[in-house]
């Protein structure tokens, strides 16, 4: 159209969240010459421009000050997303034997150890770990061909438990543990109560290649969180509460 001033513009519904952007490089002026170079249509309307601009004003005032607080807080922190435990089975045991560790640097004692058990219904085994005199450890060999994901083994007590977050049961898998668990309980005189194997996958199902106790992420992960609680130190706290929430939305996905 001659005589228009042809002014360019970035296009604002290409940009992502940093519209502020866009809007900071734009004063008043620039945005009036815009819109007052837009096609008229058959039927004109009135284009507040002042409105307009201070909307995007408002906007921007509003994004930064999101940015400010996301830079104080960091909502969407995760320290477990940064390092390389996705969903692999025996690095996620071993983060949970950490926390199930009596004498590890946590300083917690049976504390998640205990919460778990009674979670998944084993209240009778929680009450034994009481003093921590247990110990814990992951692939234990428990034969020359079967090794056992975490076992935590006390002097009234013994826990087995096979993780499962994407890979399959072997042949006979569950039926051959629960035959050693058997043979270590009877040598350890002690009764069938105090020895327990643990199939732990993301949905809690049974097993497929013998008898165990099912127990899903999800459930570990919510007596994780409910530990954390009674937790005093925030860092400690923090760190509990986040690979909660990691099995919650990783590993039990």
């Amino acid at each position: 159209m001659p005589g228009r001033q042809h002014i360019t513009v970035p296009d604002i519904t290409k940009t992502s969240r940093s519209t502020d952007l866009v809007v900071a490089g734009c004063s008043r002026q620039l945005l009036a010459a815009y819109f007052q170079g837009l096609p008229r249509t058959k039927q004109p309307e009135t284009v507040n421009v002042t409105a307009v601009a201070d909307a995007f004003e408002k906007m921007r005032n509003m994004l930064a000050a999101e940015r400010q607080w996301r830079k104080k807080w960091c909502p969407d922190l995760n320290i477990w997303r940064a390092t390389s435990l996705g969903r692999h089975e025996l690095e996620n045991c071993s983060v949970l034997a950490w926390l199930l560790s009596p004498d590890a640097a946590h300083e917690q004692g049976p504390l998640f150890l205990r919460e778990i058990l009674n979670v998944a219904g084993l209240g009778h085994l929680a009450a034994l770990c009481e003093g921590g005199h247990y110990r814990v450890n992951t692939e234990s060999f428990e034969s020359d061909s079967d090794r056992v994901d975490l076992t935590v083994e006390g002097r009234q007590f013994l826990v087995w438990i096979e993780a499962k977050t994407g890979s399959a049961e072997r042949k006979d898998q569950i039926r051959n543990y629960s035959a050693l668990l058997s043979q270590k309980t009877r040598a350890r005189r002690l009764s069938s109560s105090q020895a327990t194997l643990v199939f732990l996958t993301p949905t809690g199902r049974d097993a497929r290649t013998g008898q165990a106790k099912p127990l899903s992420w999800l459930t570990v992960a919510r007596a994780l969180q409910s530990a954390s609680d009674r937790v005093e130190n925030d860092v400690l706290k923090n760190i509990v509460g986040q690979y909660a929430q990691f099995l919650r939305e990783e590993v039990c996905q």
